[in-house]
């Protein structure tokens, strides 16, 4: 059982993997998803412990961090990865058939960065209408300091177009 885990060096012949893991890192990939490009390089039946990932992907992070990681692609997207079981408990993770298409997509990289595309269009959306609501209310603000002497000019013109008609029919009744 022991000759399958990922965990211990000299049970990890995928060095050139790593390397090429950690150029996909300096891509912009994020954890997740070179956790899942770190489940297909190994063989079928392997598989990987936390702390196999930890010492060989994950340096930086602890244990719990690791963990956090597994936890967010089984909640996210659980057909990704198995457990595997020994004794009726789990020991390890391994990847199933249909990480490699889901990486070839873009997998969580491109499903976070969608998302936040998404918040920043959203939230141009939102500043956008604040403006307008912003400008509507200096509208209305503007027409209310108006609106009194609107009422005096609009009342001076009914006097004057008044005054025109009584005028009109004074030159008519002159003729």
């Amino acid at each position: 059982l022991r000759k399958n885990a990922v965990h211990l060096k000299r049970n990890f012949p995928y060095k050139n993997t790593l390397a090429t893991i950690y150029q996909s890192h300096s891509k912009g990939m994020n954890n997740k998803d070179l956790l899942l490009e770190l489940l297909t390089k190994g063989k079928p039946e392997s598989y990987f412990t936390a702390e196999g990932i930890n010492e060989y992907l994950f340096k930086k992070l602890n244990i719990d961090q690791v963990n956090n990681i597994i936890l967010e692609i089984r909640k996210e997207r659980p057909e990704l990865i198995k457990d595997f079981f020994s004794l009726n408990r789990i020991v390890g993770i391994q990847g199933t058939g249909i990480i490699e298409s889901f990486l070839k997509n873009g997998g969580f990289t491109k499903i976070e960065a969608d998302k936040l595309e998404k918040i920043n269009k959203d939230n141009k959306i939102k500043d956008t209408e604040f403006k307008l609501a912003e400008s509507n209310i200096k509208a209305n603000e503007l027409n209310e300091k108006n609106s009194s002497w609107n009422k005096w000019f609009s009342i001076g013109n009914i006097i004057i177009g008044l005054l025109n008609i009584l005028i009109l029919i004074w030159q008519a009744m002159k003729c």
